[in-house]
This record gives C-alpha cells, structure tokens and sequence, in this order.
C-alpha cells in the first residue's frame, strides 16, 4: 500500500509554524532552519488531502482520496502551548466516486487538543477519553464491542503523536535546503495493538508566498511507504 499525502502547507505552515521573513531568503541555495513560533494566541482552518493507493494485484489499483477540514487554535500556556483541533468536514472518494465511511465519519467528529512543551514537541493529547465515553453511551453494547478495535484509546494517542512528529516534530531546529530530501522508517501502531514500520520519504520542495503574502512559507512533500 502507498499513502501519499502532500500536507498543504503544513498545517497551514504559513501562517504560524514555520515563519521565515522573506527578508531573510535571498537565494534558493540558503540554508532554513524550523522553528515554531506561532504566537501568544492564533485560529486557522487547516485543509488536509491525502491519496492512498492501493495495488489491488491483475493491474487494479483502489485509490482513495480524503480531503478534511479543521478549525485549529493555537493558545500559548506556562508549559508550552495548546492546539485545539475541531473537525468541520471531510469527505472521502473511491477511484472518483463519492464514498461515506461510517469509521471516517466517526473519528472526525473528535475534537482533541494537542499538549505541547516550549519547544513545539508534542507531549500529549487529550480528548480521546471523552469521545471513546460518549460513543459507548450513544451505541448499544454490541455496537460498541465490535468498534472497540478503532476506538483503542492508546492507538489513537499514538497515531496523533506519529502524525504531529511527522508534520512538525521532527523538522524542529532542524537545517535544510530547498531540494533536500531525505528518508526515515518509522513503527506505527494499529488500532489491534500490531505495529508495522512505513518509510517515509521527505522532500523539501519549494518556497510559496503565504501569511497575507507577507512571508515565505516552506512547502514539504512526503511519501509514506508501508
């Protein structure tokens, strides 16, 4: 299976992750260095696409195409800062036909918030809890027993910090050129509590206006290969 996804912008890295003066990029061939700096207090819609295709065997491919979007507030606190991630809407296609997925749906009406230290690095999400306890209170037992595999609290939890590492974590205080690319395997959890490593293949791909034309922006490609 092949997952690509080409986050735009990165959580709308334009306008608070990575903040890079335009000022300060005079030639492609400068070295950028990440930061996360996005404020005392800031609100943006995140917009998430991602492509997942599927070699079905007998030159059949299954390609899905999901494409989401988040309200995210970013409040800074004495520990760090909070980011509070509210779905809005996501939609799903099959090989371009509209398909609804009543697990997708489920799982994108979580609102979680995102813990994270001074630095930007994820310590620990919360909300969880109270989604798995409402969707236990509004299904009947049976219903609740047999999504009990993707309603796996720590599963959950791990796949929103693998997410976060992936998208911002580990690009913090990191050096990089445009063109740069880069490889890296990576253990990821399955709801059964299995895990299976993917490679992800990274690539630094080009500068873009954004935050009001203001600033530069990074624009990061990535693959994701189990």
């Amino acid at each position: 299976m092949n997952l690509i996804s080409e986050y735009y912008a990165k959580f709308l890295l334009a306008t608070c992750f990575i903040l890079i003066s335009s000022n300060s990029i005079s030639k492609e061939t400068e070295s950028l260095k990440f930061s996360f700096s996005p404020g005392e207090k800031i609100s943006f819609t995140q917009k998430l696409t991602s492509i997942k295709n599927r070699d079905m065997g007998k030159k059949q491919n299954q390609i899905d195409e999901t494409v989401s979007l988040t309200k995210i507030s970013i409040l800074k606190t004495k520990t760090g800062w909070d980011v509070l991630a509210e779905p809005v809407s996501i939609s799903m296609k099959r090989n371009g036909e509209i398909v609804n997925n009543p697990i997708v749906n489920l799982l994108s009406s979580a609102i979680v918030t995102y813990k994270l230290d001074t630095t930007g690095n994820i310590i620990d999400v919360i909300g969880y809890e109270d989604f798995i306890d409402g969707i236990s209170k509004q299904v009947p037992p049976q219903v609740f027993q047999q999504l009990a595999p993707v309603l796996n609290l720590e599963a959950l939890k791990s796949k929103e910090i693998a997410e976060w590492s992936g998208r911002i974590g580990n690009y913090l205080g990191a050096v990089v050129k445009l063109g740069d690319t880069f490889s890296e395997n990576i253990p990821y959890q399955l709801p059964d509590g299995s895990t299976i490593k993917y490679d992800i293949h990274t690539k630094i791909a080009a500068l873009e206006p954004c935050a009001g034309k203001e600033k530069q922006c990074i624009r990061i490609a990535q693959t994701y290969d189990s």
